[in-house]
């Protein structure tokens, strides 16, 4: 029976970890702002919120304060340091280490639904389990039985499967490819742990030999733990060859697309869905969610994937140091000239709610258009369509407050890059 005191405990115990993950995730990403970040730990936060509260007030207890003498404890152990080294890692590449962290944004948003649909079978495992432990043992004392309602009418150990997928969706959805190295440890572990539970409750619990000859599918039983790792690598391995295959031979550009002459509607409408979302200024959450929305627009637009580049760079500004990126989008034509459109996706940090409807919005959207035209027409010379960040200043207009995004791109390019630009032309701001 769940009385209010245990809703209460159960909500300051669910706030302790996830307050405890959040200061490990953010504090080895070295920041706050990147936005899938923030997504894998909601979700992750509100699932763990969701299975605290729906399972019997007998297992949540169970869980929180387990008997002694359970079996095999170094494997939950093991699991459990795992998992912290898998997004630990994941995050720690994708704010500060950068060493794999190309992972393209729609396979994260994959990633996330997948550790989403995980979780889920997990909590629906766990409810309908009173049982679920997280030591081995008989739980004598609470009427131990075999359970066969839910996924256990399929699969003897749900829950394992869903870690099994969660854990590398969660290096993935996080956005690195690396931190698939420690998430194939956890697998490991995590088969070498059903397998002794399976063969515990066959010599202790009554009625489970019946059941495994009912319910043969355990988890994966032919294989075992290290090959099962070693074909979780391999397959890791096939996946990254196949992308980097794909972003080597230009895939994306090869697709004939048909030609698109400028649509004022659509430009229209893309304005309308940026002004939406309020005031972007750098590192507000609507200027993080603009950049997903670009890289999606471009891949929309036509743009070769590979050719979409996100120039992140950390702005000393009068408000303190702002994580601020330019996205780039390479159109190649018969020659190496190049021609820039530039525009600029941030707004003005203003006491009033300032959207740049006809400001950052507007050079967004005729940029976004400008990229169907081009991405879809046989060019002879070579556009850029750059949207510039942090152009705005973030108190006043002086030579070191604005035109950030402008100032760090230009000085990024080579000398054989600025050869090879005949015009920039850019809807930008300048100092009033």
């Amino acid at each position: 029976m769940r009385d209010r005191s245990h809703v209460i405990r159960t909500i300051i115990r669910w706030a302790i970890l996830a307050g405890l993950l959040a200061a490990w995730l953010f504090l080895a990403a070295g920041t706050t702002h990147i936005l899938i970040l923030r997504a894998y730990f909601a979700v992750f936060s509100a699932m763990l919120l969701l299975s605290m509260l729906a399972v019997d007030p007998g297992l949540a207890q169970e869980r929180t304060h387990p008997q002694a003498g359970g079996l095999d404890g170094r494997s939950r152990f093991g699991a459990g340091f795992l998992f912290l080294v898998t997004v630990g890692f994941a995050a720690m590449d994708v704010g500060r280490l950068h060493q794999s962290d190309a992972v393209p944004i729609p396979v994260s948003i994959i990633a996330l639904a997948v550790f989403t649909a995980a979780l889920s079978f997990q909590v629906w495992a766990m409810t309908v389990n009173p049982f679920f432990s997280p030591v081995i043992r008989i739980q004598a004392e609470r009427g131990h039985r075999v359970i066969t309602r839910g996924p256990y009418r399929w699969l003897r150990h749900p829950g394992y499967l869903a870690m099994i997928v969660a854990i590398p969706a969660s290096a993935l959805a996080i956005g690195s490819w690396l931190a698939l190295i420690p998430a194939a440890g956890f697998c490991a572990v995590i088969v070498r742990r059903a397998r002794t539970e399976d063969e515990f409750l066959k010599s202790n619990l009554p009625g489970y030999v019946d059941y495994t000859q009912r319910v043969p599918l355990g988890l994966l039983p032919r294989l075992s733990a290290i090959r099962l790792a070693a074909l979780v690598l391999v397959g890791l391995a096939l996946l990254v060859a196949g992308l980097a295959y794909a972003a080597t031979t230009n895939s994306t550009a090869n697709l004939k697309l048909p030609p698109s002459p400028f649509n004022q509607q659509r430009a229209f409408q893309d304005l309308k869905n940026f002004a939406k979302l309020g005031p972007r200024p750098p590192g507000s959450d609507a200027h993080d969610f603009t950049r997903l929305l670009l890289d999606l627009a471009f891949m929309g637009a036509g743009v070769d994937i590979k050719n979409v580049d996100f120039q992140t760079f950390e702005a000393s500004t009068p408000v303190g140091k702002i994580e601020m990126t330019n996205v780039i989008a390479k159109i190649a034509g018969d020659l190496p000239d190049t021609f820039i459109l530039g525009g600029h996706y941030d707004t003005k940090r203003m006491r009033l709610r300032f959207v740049g409807a006809n400001d950052g919005a507007s050079s967004t959207a005729f940029l976004i258009e400008m990229a169907h035209v081009l991405a879809r027409r046989e060019n002879r010379f070579t556009y850029w369509v750059v949207l510039f960040d942090g152009e705005e200043a973030l108190k006043r207009w002086s030579a070191q407050d604005g035109l950030y995004g402008s100032r760090y791109f230009v000085h990024t390019l080579t000398s054989d890059q600025v050869k090879q630009i005949r015009a920039i032309l850019s809807r930008t701001n300048s100092p009033a």
